[in-house]
């Protein structure tokens, strides 16, 4: 998480902060501007240059919502001895394949041995679809979706998924 003070600032000025940050670090990386005025706060969350927004002056209950409301756009993931803190948004795709969970956002992959597809499911909350019995898609990346041939299209990764037979009706109604 990145915080930035634009106490005095103007929205271009905040803009430009914005962008350079998001062309240095990942895109997935939330960034909370905490300022003064109430009218740049909205126009910063208006714009989505930011995930949050908070006026000072800050109170611990603030802090503490701040690092809730943030850190819960996150799942934590264990791999090897490393641990990563990967946005639920920026997830695109998870499969099991050879026993393993792959877990597949617009730049990485991920691979993580000892996690069920349903355990990890239960970590995602909505937003995911089921549409095999190996595999989760995060429903605001599908483009397209053919009942009749029974795909789904992720124009992410050009590419068209299967969707189980027993999955198809639930899929119907979600969608």
């Amino acid at each position: 998480m990145i915080i930035c003070e634009v106490f005095g600032k103007k929205i271009e000025e905040i803009r430009k902060i914005s962008k350079r940050i998001k062309m240095e670090v990942k895109d997935d990386i939330p960034i909370v501007f905490i300022g003064g005025s109430i009218d740049i706060a909205c126009s910063t969350l208006n714009n989505k240059l930011c995930c949050n927004h908070f006026i000072y002056p800050l109170s611990v209950k603030d802090v503490k919502i701040l690092l809730e409301s943030t850190y819960g756009q996150f799942i934590k993931l264990h791999k090897n001895l490393e641990t990563i803190y990967l946005n639920k948004k920026a997830i695109i795709l998870v499969e099991i394949c050879n026993r393993k969970l792959l877990i597949q956002s617009k730049s990485e992959k991920y691979e993580i041995s000892n996690v069920s597809l349903s355990e990890f499911k239960s970590h995602l909350g909505i937003g995911f679809i089921q549409c095999h019995r190996c595999m989760l898609v995060n429903i605001d990346y599908i483009t397209r979706i053919d009942l009749y041939n029974r795909e789904i299209f992720l124009e992410v990764f050009h590419k068209f998924i299967r969707i189980g037979g027993t999955y198809i009706n639930k899929i119907r109604t979600v969608l």
